[in-house]
């Protein structure tokens, strides 16, 4: 059997798209993102208030994700070992934009993943994206060790 010129790029090409596919899959997977006991799920507008107004002074970190989100998978991981480091002292929820848009339209999301830095009420910073766990680690540490705002030691980091 002869192999033209023509069969063996065609070979290539569904070789290749195979590969392609699969790693879309791995990043763009529809699956829900596995529930955390570290992590609490907020699932209403009321919840969320209700959390807020009890926090007190307390820090509280919200993650606005969404199951297809590639990069949302990706900080899932990083946000829960924050939370099991630093979980006596902040509070740490998730958020399903695609359930909850409400509470997305309330926290401004234009992109996820969007993680909100809830300090005294108010949310103090936010950040879209996906950032090392320094990056998140390093507002936790400024803002959960002081009792009142954080907003001056964040313009310094």
């Amino acid at each position: 059997m002869k192999i033209t010129k023509s069969r063996a790029l065609m070979g290539v090409a569904i070789v290749a798209a195979a590969l392609v596919g699969g790693q879309w899959l791995l990043t763009h997977s529809t699956a829900p993102i596995p529930q955390s006991t570290l992590m609490r799920s907020v699932t209403s507008e009321g919840q969320l208030d209700s959390i807020v107004a009890g926090a007190g002074s307390k820090l509280l970190v919200f993650d606005l994700y969404a199951d297809w989100c590639g990069p949302c998978r990706t900080l899932s991981p990083r946000l829960e070992a924050l939370a099991d480091t630093y979980g006596a002292t902040v509070g740490f929820y998730r958020v399903n934009v695609d359930a909850n848009q409400a509470i997305a339209s309330a926290f401004g999301v234009s992109g996820i993943p969007h993680v909100v830095f809830v300090k005294n009420g108010k949310a103090v910073t936010s950040l879209t994206g996906l950032y090392p766990r320094e990056a998140y680690e390093k507002i936790i540490t400024a803002c959960a060790q002081t009792s009142g705002s954080c907003e001056k030691i964040l313009s310094s980091l």
